[in-house]
């Protein structure tokens, strides 16, 4: 859809699209991983991107400008999952919380969601602006960091 690509071009943000959930799944547990898979995913290529400027920093010093550039890269894909993990609508951390969600905690779910990709697109962009999601993904980034610090090399 023409909305979608260009809220991607110019803004890199891109709008849900349903993911197709099989019909012999345990819904609430196996959705909820569904919805975790992204951000670990990114986790995981942020730990591995740290390895890899590890790798870099000890037998290709010379090329550290190019470890700058992956280490942004890697906070960056620290920071994307976990604006991800948020628990607001159409983010992955809502969608994760509403299938476990029951009785009156999802009604006042659904409630809160009602006003869907705009208010999420609003926290994000309140979020960005005032630094909380630098503030939230500091210490996570640490923790990798520090994972990465006790490779032997």
């Amino acid at each position: 859809n023409g909305f979608s690509l260009v809220l991607y071009l110019l803004l890199g943000l891109c709008t849900p699209r349903k993911i197709p959930l099989g019909e012999g799944m345990e819904k609430p547990r196996h959705e909820v991983w569904v919805w975790l898979s992204g951000p670990l995913v990114l986790l995981a290529v942020s730990l591995f991107l740290l390895v890899v400027i590890r790798l870099q920093q000890v037998f290709i010093p010379v090329l550290d400008p190019a470890g700058h550039g992956l280490s942004l890269a890697s906070l960056g894909l620290v920071v994307h999952a976990l604006i991800f993990l948020l628990p607001l609508p159409d983010l992955d951390g809502g969608r994760a919380l509403l299938a476990v969600a029951s009785g009156r905690f999802r009604a006042l779910l659904l409630r809160l969601y009602r006003p869907g990709v705009l208010f999420t697109y609003l926290v994000f962009f309140l979020s960005v602006f005032f630094g909380v999601t630098n503030q939230l993904a500091a210490p996570v980034y640490g923790v990798l960091r520090g994972w990465v610090n006790l490779l032997p090399f």
